[in-house]
């Protein structure tokens, strides 16, 4: 798993890698929310060729509560997927919680996982991201 501290450390991908994009999902005024700045954004964007739209991948999951460890994937390719990684408070329990179930979710599947989880959250950007 590739923690991405900042979008200009953006690692070179094959072409034949399976990606995982793993997005935190917060709990915010008793919302889900998905949690991530612009800038890295626009470079996951960039750099897989990909455009993502968060409230649409957002609303294909209505269960979605941001409780610690709680993961759901949606496929936009063969070869790239998102997971939205529930973080709650992102506390350093919840947190730990999330990395144990992206271990579970993907150990037998060997993605190449680019982590978002503590990189580059924005306040700014996750108001536009509340639904």
């Amino acid at each position: 798993m590739i923690e991405l501290k900042s979008f200009q450390n953006f690692p070179k991908i094959s072409k034949d890698s399976e990606i995982v994009v793993a997005l935190p999902v917060e709990v915010k005024k008793d919302q889900s929310v998905i949690n991530i700045s612009k800038e890295n954004l626009s470079q996951i964007e960039k750099n897989l060729k990909i455009k993502l739209d968060l409230i649409e991948i957002k609303n294909l999951f209505p269960e979605l509560t941001g409780k610690s460890g709680e993961i759901f994937i949606h496929r936009l390719s063969p070869e790239i997927s998102v997971a939205l990684v529930g973080i709650q408070d992102a506390s350093q329990i919840n947190m730990r919680k999330a990395g144990i179930a992206i271990g579970r979710t993907f150990r037998d599947k060997a993605p190449l996982i680019l982590n978002y989880l503590l990189s580059g959250r924005s306040e700014e950007h996750t108001s536009e991201l509340q639904s």
